[in-house]
């Protein structure tokens, strides 16, 4: 728990070394085993130790987060090993940077760090100093010189983000671009296609054949169908039996139920539960996966009622893509089963064991197929033409039959933008026309006409400009940091001990 609290001290380190994605690729400059270290030193950057302590410490703050099945996997910890050698060595070779700048960290900036620290505060006052070296020895586990050079980095660091950023700046066609994007909205309609209208075919015995031959390989290398346990993360606190003694303390605790609704408590006091046993049944669902067959594990589980079939590539599947689109690309072998966890459901899937496909489905699957066909052709109907024709299409497409309709109003260029999974030149979109005469979506095809632009008024500018400055600023500052970083670190020189890294 103590390793949770003190995290914050070094969150931007972490998060930084994370960024980097410095897992196996440490050091980049040099990454050489030295035969001659010292047993309390783990590594040398740049000639300096990485004392056996110093990185206990760090390996105790990641490790503390871990489920406790993983710490058994052997190649696993060697990786968290590196990683943690990585962090370590990031901090000290931004830490030498800095001073090679002239940045320097004096004892009252130090001791101000401590005095104003949480950890080391009582009541809003700052414990004193001999009770923060009992605290640091004692329940840290650290030597108070130790702590305090992890500290004095920390505060160079920081100087050293602060000093680098002095370069940036932002230009008023940034704010201005950004002000537009924010503040600029829209009225379009996205126009699809009204089920079962698409054009009704009798496949002949002959086109039906030619398809299976054509165009469906049903192997078991390239697998379509998949047997999957469903399980919502809510189903972990099923049986738990919530006393009023625990509806008490959590209304206590927790003022958005001043109504004392009892069956919502319950319900707040098991979805906490559930999501605070979520990687505990993860990992111990991983593990299972590990070593069981699926059938085994329903048997194991009793989750018989929640299996389902999934079939890959059938359009129009009711399984949300992201997870069809995760198993695709994960290369099942004969009866493997992988664990996924989609919007904190868990999904245990292994491909069926009978890779067939009947022809109702190979009927239903060419059906889908042609009516795709024809839907993009009746779509394309609407866009292909000229600017001009545009409204009076729209108007014929509004009383026909053949279409549905979803209006959205008031919509942020921003949000406009991650509909389309695409940036917005400005220029095409135009008021009463369809955008960019192309279809838009996966698995439904649609189009969108634009009903009404409302243009980002200039004159508010300068009520935002300063919080548009400064958020434009902070993510400038983040890529720009991270890349620096990355390069310093890539010329230091990391020497491992061969005592512990082979």
């Amino acid at each position: 728990m103590i390793f949770e609290t003190i995290k914050s001290f070094f969150s931007k380190t972490i998060v930084l070394i994370l960024g980097l994605g410095l897992i196996i690729s440490l050091g980049v400059g040099s990454d050489l085993f030295s035969f001659g270290m010292s047993q309390k030193i783990i590594a040398q950057v740049d000639g300096e130790d990485i004392t056996v302590t110093e990185f206990n410490y760090f390996r105790n703050l990641k490790i503390s987060k871990m489920p406790k099945n993983l710490l058994q996997d052997k190649e696993l910890m060697k990786l968290l090993d590196k990683e943690v050698v990585a962090t370590i060595a990031s901090r000290k070779s931004l830490s030498f940077k800095a001073k090679e700048l002239g940045l320097r960290v004096n004892n009252s900036e130090l001791k101000d760090k401590i005095k104003n620290s949480y950890l080391f505060q009582q009541n809003g006052n700052f414990i004193g100093f001999k009770e923060y070296e009992n605290k640091v020895r004692n329940i840290f586990g650290l030597k108070v010189e130790i702590f305090e050079n992890i500290l004095y980095e920390e505060i160079l660091n920081d100087k050293l983000e602060q000093y680098v950023s002095k370069f940036l700046s932002i230009s008023d066609g940034e704010v201005i671009q950004s002000y537009s994007l924010e503040s600029t909205k829209m009225n379009f309609y996205l126009i699809k296609i009204r089920p079962n209208k698409s054009e009704v075919i009798n496949f002949t015995e002959k086109e039906i054949e030619l398809y299976k031959k054509n165009y469906l390989d049903v192997s078991p290398v390239n697998q379509n169908i998949f047997q999957a346990i469903h399980l919502d993360y809510l189903d972990f606190t099923k049986d738990i039996m919530v006393s009023s003694e625990d509806i008490a303390n959590f209304v206590a605790n927790y003022g958005d139920f001043e109504d004392k609704d009892e069956s919502k408590v319950i319900e707040a006091i098991k979805k906490r539960i559930a999501e605070n046993l979520f990687s505990q049944k993860l990992a111990e669902y991983n593990d299972l996966a590990s070593k069981f067959s699926f059938k085994a594990i329903i048997d194991v589980t009793n989750t018989q009622s929640r299996v389902e079939k999934i079939r890959l590539d059938l359009p129009g599947s009711k399984y949300p893509r992201q997870l069809l689109d995760e198993v695709l690309k994960s290369n099942f072998k004969m009866n493997e089963v992988k664990v996924f966890v989609y919007q904190k459901d868990i999904w245990i899937i292994s491909p069926d064991e009978h890779q067939t496909e009947d022809d109702d489905y190979i009927l239903k699957k060419m059906e889908l197929e042609f009516a795709g066909a024809k839907q993009e052709e009746f779509l394309g109907k609407l866009v292909n033409t000229s600017s001009e024709e545009h409204p009076s299409l729209f108007e014929e497409a509004k009383i026909s039959n053949n279409y549905l309709y979803e209006f959205n109003y008031d919509v942020k260029l921003t949000d406009f933008q991650d509909l389309i999974g695409q940036k917005v030149d400005f220029k095409s979109i135009k008021e009463g026309e369809f955008y960019q005469r192309k279809l838009f979506g996966k698995d439904e095809k649609y189009v969108i006409y634009i009903e009404r632009i409302r243009k980002a008024n200039k004159e508010f500018l300068s009520l935002d400009e300063d919080r548009i400055k400064q958020k434009l600023f902070l993510d400038k500052k983040s890529i720009f940091y991270l890349d620096f970083s990355r390069e310093v670190l890539n010329k230091s020189a990391i020497r491992y001990n061969d005592k512990y890294f082979n």
